[in-house]
């Protein structure tokens, strides 16, 4: 659907996704509404959870389970790689040949780093800092997504998180965004390893 980012110095751009250009040369413009305007939402700062976006997610998505699980893995990113200003306006839904889905990610940055101190804008109920409950998450998800199904999905992204030292290493990410990143590693790798097993 999308093109390869492309790395410019120390930005990674993320070519328009939301066009097509046809074979005539001319641009089709491709449906496409964020999770807050999906929502009913048009003001700034309005107080989402995650469960709220994944249940319009799953209202409108052409395929509810694989949206959802995409949903998931990118939170799970969020926090290893400090992505706090992950709100609702940062997905999307897209139409893209007759179907609805979630859209390729985009402003995806480590915003912890901000002279600001930008707080992470979206969390799960009842969510510790940098800890959400994945048992719990997965029992939610389960009126469209089979538990054992998202515990899959967390096993899958332990084996990335235990590998993103090397990962990021290899990628030349900086080092203060590792240093920063670091410690909250081995908390999320065993939570989720835990999770993983919770196949009831």
């Amino acid at each position: 659907m999308s093109e390869a980012p492309i790395l410019e110095g120390d930005v990674l751009f993320i070519p328009r996704f939301d066009r097509e250009v046809t074979a005539s040369h001319k641009v089709r413009r491709l449906g496409l509404e964020t999770l807050c305007s999906v929502l009913g939402v048009a003001e700034f700062g309005h107080r989402f959870f995650h469960e709220d976006l994944c249940t319009g997610i799953a209202q409108f998505s052409s395929d509810p389970q694989a949206d959802l699980l995409e949903y998931v893995r990118r939170d799970i990113l969020n926090i290893a790689l400090a992505n706090s200003d992950n709100h609702a306006r940062n997905t999307s839904l897209i139409k893209v040949g007759g179907a609805i889905r979630i859209s390729p990610i985009y402003d995806f940055a480590p915003m912890e780093l901000d002279p600001e101190g930008i707080a992470r804008a979206i969390t799960w109920k009842n969510e510790r800092l940098y800890a959400p409950d994945w048992i719990r998450i997965a029992t939610f998800l389960s009126t469209w997504v089979p538990r054992k199904v998202t515990c899959k999905l967390y096993a899958e992204m332990a084996t990335h998180i235990a590998k993103l030292e090397r990962t990021m290493k290899n990628a030349q990410v900086p080092k203060e965004i590792m240093q920063h990143c670091k410690p909250r590693w081995p908390t999320l790798l065993q939570s989720l390893q835990e999770a993983s097993r919770e196949q009831a």
